[in-house]
């Protein structure tokens, strides 16, 4: 039986909004690195000219699509609870847990963000 999906205020729909865009921009760009590879793949075999990098830009584009579903996963519950600890808890305890989960989920994207961004400074400072 599926659960009710709760009323979403103004900021949970602007919020659920954005999470579907990041997830379907996931997509596309899933589509579009499956679609240079065939491209290269089909102009190394057949005309000896792959697309030069490619293999580099699937690597990036595979860590963009991960980091672009992830909102999407967390807001929609889609990520994979492993509840073999939780099962005899009770909700109120489950819902700490969940709690204290998303926080420190909340805490390493912050990091890596900070990160990200720290080295794409860096790199714009070098090439000026």
């Amino acid at each position: 039986m599926k659960e009710k999906t709760p009323e979403l205020g103004p900021t949970g729909r602007v919020l659920r909004l954005l999470c579907d865009i990041s997830g379907w921009s996931a997509g596309i760009l899933l589509i579009l690195m499956a679609t240079m590879t065939v491209i290269s793949v089909i102009g190394r075999a057949w005309f000896d000219s792959p697309i030069e990098g490619d293999v580099k830009l699937v690597q990036l584009g595979i860590a963009v699509c991960i980091s672009a579903c992830l909102p999407y996963a967390q807001f929609h519950r889609s990520n994979i609870i492993v509840d073999f600890f939780t099962t005899r808890a009770s909700s109120q305890t489950q819902a700490r847990m969940d709690l204290g989960g998303t926080l420190c989920y909340s805490l390493v994207l912050a990091v890596m963000a900070w990160r990200v961004a720290a080295g794409g400074y860096a790199v714009g400072r070098r090439r000026l």
